[in-house]
């Protein structure tokens, strides 16, 4: 009964703009959905990012483990390479911009003015790259809300093994047997899972909103029967 209203609904309303023009309101609205639903894909995006941070940090600190045994000329090279030299150089430029900027009276740094315009920076940044591949229709394939979660629950634990791999690497430099690796490692991803567990929801509900204002196309309909 609900999904007949909900059609019924949705064809009256496409049958309502077929006889005008749509307006620049229905455009606008449409944007301000599409960057709603990046504001709730920022929490997934950032999680998933340190979790691959941190991934590097451990296989960068597996090679140092190996690379404390270089030669002390080798070191000296590895440091001094212009490649290095420019990253170390714009670390600090970031973080005394960072300083400067986001400064309160007492000359503390205050974190919330930064997070919040990061957060509208990026989430503004994946609704123009959205709009971007749409243009070229590069869109991914319509899958339904549980079927991305289950691609994302997939994603997960083999981010996880990789995390536990490179765990185990260290041996016994950490002192952590298989079942503390594999604990670990899945705690690195239980955040980020649920926040993009989260964000999908947001982005189903969304596209539901969408689909009935007519700015979406509804997902094919499953056969009948099953299969």
């Amino acid at each position: 009964m609900k999904r007949e209203f909900f059609e019924h609904t949705r064809q009256a309303l496409a049958e309502e703009r077929g006889k005008t023009r749509p307006g620049v309101g229905s455009l606008i609205f449409s944007y301000v959905l599409g960057y709603l639903r990046w504001t709730q894909f920022i929490p997934m995006v950032v999680g998933w990012g340190g979790v691959l941070f941190l991934l590097g940090a451990l296989a960068f600190g597996r090679f140092a483990v190996g690379f404390e045994e270089l030669a002390p000329e080798t070191q000296a090279d590895f440091w001094s390479s212009p490649f290095v030299r420019q990253g170390v150089e714009w670390a600090d430029r970031g973080v005394g911009f960072l300083g400067e900027r986001y400064r309160t009276p007492a000359g503390e740094f205050d974190p919330g003015p930064f997070v919040r315009e990061a957060w509208s920076l990026l989430a503004l940044l994946g609704f123009l790259l959205g709009q971007l591949l749409g243009a070229f229709g590069l869109r991914p394939p319509p899958r339904t809300l549980g079927q991305k979660i289950k691609m994302t629950g997939i994603v997960s634990l083999s981010v996880a093994f990789a995390a536990t791999v490179l765990l185990l690497s260290f041996g016994e430099l950490l002192h952590a047997g298989k079942l503390d690796a594999v604990f670990w490692s899945l705690l690195l991803v239980a955040f980020p899972f649920l926040f993009s567990c989260w964000g999908l929801w947001v982005s189903d509900r969304i596209a539901v909103i969408e689909e009935l204002f007519g700015f979406r196309d509804p997902p094919p309909s499953p056969p009948e029967g099953g299969g």
